[in-house]
């Protein structure tokens, strides 16, 4: 893989975590930040919750140190953080959304029938100083954060791990954005995707939105279909998990870190068309 990709972990789940389920994401996602730069996070960012939508003070910007931290702690003990972020940005940074090296979000996601979810975001941005990130601990970092949710009784809708270049902002393309402007280096096709997630996300608990490297998905996906066994013809039965009664993974035969983008994009392609097939992928309605 070329320098300056990022590699994006998606989980999408049914309810709010606990205080001490966000105080598990919280302390989780700072060591994996730190096995991954060498350092903690340069940054905490978070949102309160608070009857008044439009109140500046319930957003907080912290530089990550023992006092913000603690700050977190004691507010996440009162039980009205809404959702925050870890993150350490590039230097020379010129746009925050992309310029990142690791950036962690949690918080709601006004998507699926319920428009009340949640989902936890890790993004990794691989450069000439990347340390600590390997395949192997790219799915223990998915398996520790999964293993959360799981604790907390919430159920996963959907989830996936994303390659796309920095430049192409994921961050914005992931919550369904469309183009980031002159800077952005996203396709047309990519924009196309992104909007067009944006605008049907509500169809995610039914259908999925694309194929990515790895991907999660429920038996809502895949009921009263042959799904499972025609991708198992394409990437082989090696490369799909059942999860658990209603949960699958399949993850197509790539390295993340090091494939040619022409193979990936023809196999993701050919695992899409078979969702495609029996209507499951998100789709125009009017």
């Amino acid at each position: 893989m070329e320098i300056n990709q990022t590699i994006t972990i998606h989980l999408i789940f049914d309810k709010k975590l606990s205080p001490l389920g966000m105080a598990s994401i919280f302390e989780k996602t700072e060591k994996i930040c730190e096995q991954y730069t060498g350092n903690p996070p340069e940054y905490i960012a978070l949102s309160k919750t608070t009857d008044d939508p439009y109140d500046y003070r319930a957003t907080k910007n912290w530089k990550f140190n023992t006092r913000s931290r603690n700050k977190f702690i004691a507010l996440n003990g009162q039980g009205i953080i809404k959702n925050f972020s870890l993150y350490t940005i590039m230097p020379n940074w010129k746009f925050m959304s992309r310029d990142f090296t690791f950036f962690m979000k949690y918080g709601e996601k006004y998507l699926g029938k319920k428009k009340d979810n949640y989902s936890i975001s890790c993004l990794f941005n691989i450069d000439k100083t990347t340390t600590g990130l390997t395949v192997h601990n790219i799915n223990g970092a998915k398996k520790e954060l999964m293993d959360i949710i799981k604790k907390e009784n919430a159920c996963l809708i959907h989830g996936y791990i994303l390659p796309m270049e920095h430049t192409k902002s994921p961050l914005f393309y992931i919550e369904g954005g469309g183009d980031c402007g002159d800077a952005s280096t996203r396709t047309e096709k990519e924009n196309k995707s992104a909007h067009h997630f944006g605008h049907y996300d509500y169809q995610i608990d039914h259908r999925i939105w694309e194929v990515f490297w790895s991907n999660i998905i429920t038996r809502k996906h895949i009921e009263n279909t042959p799904i499972l066994e025609e991708i198992e013809a394409i990437i082989g039965k090696e490369n799909i998990t059942t999860l658990a009664d209603d949960l699958f993974q399949f993850s197509l035969p790539i390295d993340i870190l090091n494939f040619n983008t022409a193979e990936y994009e023809q196999l993701r392609t050919k695992v899409k068309n078979v969702f495609y097939k029996y209507d499951r992928v998100i789709r125009e309605e009017p």
